[in-house]
């Protein structure tokens, strides 16, 4: 998995961060806002606040959705 809750030192809320851009349009769909982008050598990372109703989200995305079968193809 692409994925992990970090603490930053920069924002004040809990975030979640993705790098696949699947799981971030996902999170779009369902009205979850991307609070920014943060870049770990090479690789880039969206933002989003973290909360129970998007962990359900990002479980409803990986436990086998349609956008997550697309990602895969």
């Amino acid at each position: 998995m692409n994925s992990s809750p970090p603490a930053s030192p920069t924002l004040a809320q809990p975030l979640y961060r993705t790098s696949s851009l699947f799981e971030a349009a996902f999170l779009r769909t369902r009205d979850f806002r991307i609070l920014g982008k943060e870049s770990v050598g090479s690789k880039a990372f969206l933002l989003f606040e973290a909360s129970p109703a998007l962990t359900q989200a990002v479980n409803d995305f990986y436990g086998g959705s349609e956008a997550q079968r697309i990602s895969q193809e």
